[in-house]
């Protein structure tokens, strides 16, 4: 499969929208081609112009996790914040923001699937299924892990959608990873979708719904590729997050190929100027990837130093800014174009030992083995005592989750997922698992009627 250079295409359903409601102008092109008078060259325009949205969309949700998991402080160019602040008020901006951008690149793939089942059988239409089935899954997980309840949506559409329930939200998540499996080809090019990018969703679904034999297997097809290789030395994992990376652990990674409005994760934390957004906590530097002994003996983790400088503390460097006087631990040619990383073999393996750690005392040893084959490739030492407790087990999970995918945007699903607030430090206490859920927007609800767009309990309006 050919690597995509991403170009932003204008054909019919590549219309722009704030949300997935009446307000919606019609902003097609006059000289807009019908979909079923598409040809595969159009139709491979159309598969480029929704990559390239689903590039921003990854780019724009990239945070939230790190911020709400309170894994971030103000930088030297941002300001003081809360991050549970941030979403207790249905008129917040963040909430409506991810809101509106979700709904956006959805009319895109949806504009795509559109076109795809009006086209001729053919290569084209093959490709552009795989793609859009996972696109709108991927849009649709990440709105229900922060959301819960969103509208359905499945066709290019001005009309007002009811909210659905999250139940119904995740079989439509299943429905459409079974058919992206349909079309997708087995992985050859990193940073196009393959069946184990689908399967590597696949897994957290059913993880999150508590599925864990299946989300085992999911795990294990993609652990049995030999073409994946967990990275065991500081520059192949740091490889990960630089321009033109051929990392054998990756499984899919968004290009970030661009001439203009560049997609710089380091603006946030690294930047070039001396003064940007987010920093971690000082205790990170040291703390985050500190030795430990006891039930679960680590040493020499290979992660600290790509994350953190010892001249500047306040640098996350995970992402490096291709200045290499500011302490970046491995050269980045062309930092506008580093890849944003979706999903990789680390992944499968920390899916499988969670699941493995849900299923109890009874698979305690294989969830041992699994997180030791992983942490093998972390660290310079690693032992697990046969005897640690299951509590102590996920406790070590949590760690290293915490530990891989740091600044990726993780923490508070991770936290949320395993309803772990214990480790948080600001949580606002009793009363307000509610939080675990973002707020309708209310701008969404007043636009589509609050019969139509109930609240989330816990929030003004519910």
């Amino acid at each position: 499969m050919k690597k995509i250079i991403f170009i932003l295409s204008v054909v019919a359903a590549s219309m722009m929208a704030t949300s997935c409601m009446k307000a919606l102008d019609n902003v097609a092109p006059k000289n807009a081609i019908p979909v079923d008078k598409l040809t595969s060259n159009e139709l491979g325009k159309l598969i480029n112009g929704t990559l390239f949205q689903m590039e921003g969309f990854t780019q724009s949700y990239w945070w939230d996790g790190s911020y709400m998991g309170e894994d971030l402080i103000e930088g030297p160019g941002g300001k003081a914040f809360d991050p549970h602040a941030e979403t207790m008020d249905p008129s917040a901006s963040r909430p409506s923001s991810r809101w509106n951008k979700a709904f956006t690149v959805l009319k895109h793939v949806n504009g795509l699937l559109d076109a795809a089942n009006a086209a001729p059988n053919g290569a084209s239409k093959t490709e552009a299924l795989g793609v859009a089935y996972f696109c709108r899954a991927y849009i649709y997980y990440n709105l229900v892990i922060r959301y819960g309840n969103v509208p359905i949506v499945r066709t290019t559409t001005n009309d007002v959608i009811p909210i659905s329930n999250q139940a119904a939200v995740w079989t439509m998540i299943k429905e459409d990873i079974n058919n992206a499996l349909k079309y997708v080809p087995a992985l050859s090019d990193k940073y196009y979708i393959s069946k184990e990018a689908v399967k590597c969703l696949q897994a957290y679904v059913h993880l999150w719904n508590g599925e864990n034999d299946e989300a085992i297997a999911c795990a294990d097809e993609i652990i049995g590729n030999k073409s994946l290789v967990l990275s065991a030395t500081s520059e192949k994992y740091a490889s990960m997050f630089i321009s033109g990376t051929t990392c054998e652990e990756m499984i899919l990674s968004w290009a970030n190929t661009r001439t203009a409005s560049f997609l710089r994760l380091f603006d946030y934390t690294n930047d070039t100027d001396g003064s940007w957004t987010c920093s971690a906590p000082e205790a990170y530097r040291e703390g985050l990837f500190a030795n430990t002994g006891g039930d679960a003996t680590r040493e020499g983790d290979i992660r600290q130093v790509v994350c953190f400088t010892s001249s500047d503390w306040k640098r996350i460097i995970k992402f490096p800014n291709g200045n290499d006087a500011l302490g970046q631990f491995i050269k980045n040619d062309n930092p506008s174009s580093s890849p944003l990383m979706v999903f990789r073999l680390a992944d499968a393996y920390l899916v499988k030992a969670e699941a493995l750690i849900n299923k109890g005392e009874s698979s305690k040893a294989d969830a041992i083995a699994t997180l030791e084959t992983f942490m093998s490739k972390r660290y310079s030492k690693v032992e697990i005592a046969d005897t640690i407790s299951l509590s102590a087990l996920e406790d070590l999970l949590m760690d290293e989750l915490h530990r891989e995918f740091y600044a990726e945007g993780r923490r508070w699903f991770e936290i949320k997922r395993r309803h772990r607030m214990d480790l948080y430090k600001q949580w606002p206490g009793e009363g307000y698992d509610y939080l675990l859920l973002w707020p309708i927007p209310l701008a969404q609800r007043e636009l589509a009627g609050f019969d139509n767009y109930p609240q989330n309990p816990g929030y003004a309006g519910a």
